[in-house]
């Protein structure tokens, strides 16, 4: 990725930047070696004129054999400029890495919500099954236990009542009673 072309919007204002930054420090890089060179000549050019009055030949001491040694500054800054495009976009990289991984752990966590929200759903309609199986189990067997009761307290009424009809007042049976009756009056 050539600096200053951010994959984002997010990204632009700093890249913008960093362009700004790397065009100024290349213009000033520029011009320091301009200036440099420009010194190094004045230098050559009055020490020649040094010998015209009888000094030794210094000019020697300002020639640069190499041509890497009078971009000294230049390199330099485009060094420090690739470094820094090399850093922005490896910062770039892992804000992108750490976003994906924010996002995936999002997700994973997400997905364990629900499906802790779906197995305390099962969990809890299953113990409300229970709970209703339970009640009409109890309420089927108290329905049974309040109709044996109730048969059984009418049968000990019917009984009851059968006994009674067959009793005289004075709680003799009636039948008997009138054969006694009928053998004292003879």
């Amino acid at each position: 990725m050539a600096l200053g072309q951010g994959s984002s919007a997010g990204e632009r204002p700093q890249s913008h930047n960093v362009t700004m930054a790397s065009i100024a420090l290349r213009g000033f890089s520029q011009l320091y070696d301009m200036q440099l060179a420009a010194a190094r000549l004045l230098l050559q050019s009055q020490a020649r004129a040094a010998t015209a009055f009888g000094l030794p030949d210094y000019s020697s001491a300002f020639r640069v054999a190499d041509d890497r040694v009078k971009r000294v500054f230049s390199e330099s800054a485009d060094q420090l400029l690739e470094t820094a495009e090399h850093a922005n976009q490896t910062l770039t990289e892992v804000q992108r890495q750490v976003g994906r991984l924010v996002e995936r752990q999002t997700v994973d966590l997400a997905d364990n919500w629900q499906r802790g929200v779906e197995e305390f759903s099962e969990q809890a309609e299953q113990g409300l099954d229970q709970l209703s199986e339970t009640t009409r189990r109890q309420v089927d067997e108290a329905e049974g236990a309040a109709q044996a009761l109730s048969d059984e307290t009418r049968r000990a009424t019917e009984q009851g009542r059968t006994r009674e009809a067959g009793r005289s007042p004075n709680g003799q049976n009636g039948s008997q009673g009138e054969t006694r009756a009928a053998g004292k009056s003879s």
